[in-house]
């Protein structure tokens, strides 16, 4: 089953792409996008909810779309509390 998902490479020209997670295994995250991305890219993955930080570390060509594979060094949960408690936080400032 394929989950979507939202994946920025992250760098001097920052690009945000659709994305399609299709394996989950340890730290490695498999994902399927209409573009390559070079394997040693930082990427950050947005899931409702979740981001993943992680870096390419393969990138192969097939059926029209690209099959990459990221090593996740980062997850954050919680994201929508997280910036609920900072927007309070800034409030009180």
């Amino acid at each position: 089953m394929e989950t979507a998902a939202e994946l920025t490479i992250l760098g001097t020209y920052r690009e945000t792409l659709p994305c399609a997670i299709t394996a989950c295994e340890g730290r490695d995250v498999r994902l399927r996008l209409g573009r390559r991305v070079p394997p040693g890219s930082a990427v950050r993955i947005a899931l409702p909810d979740t981001l993943l930080l992680g870096e390419v570390v393969a990138c192969a060509g097939s059926r029209g779309a690209f099959d990459v594979t990221l090593e996740v060094e980062q997850v954050l949960r919680h994201t929508a509390a997280l910036a609920a408690m900072a927007r309070r936080f800034l409030d009180d400032a």
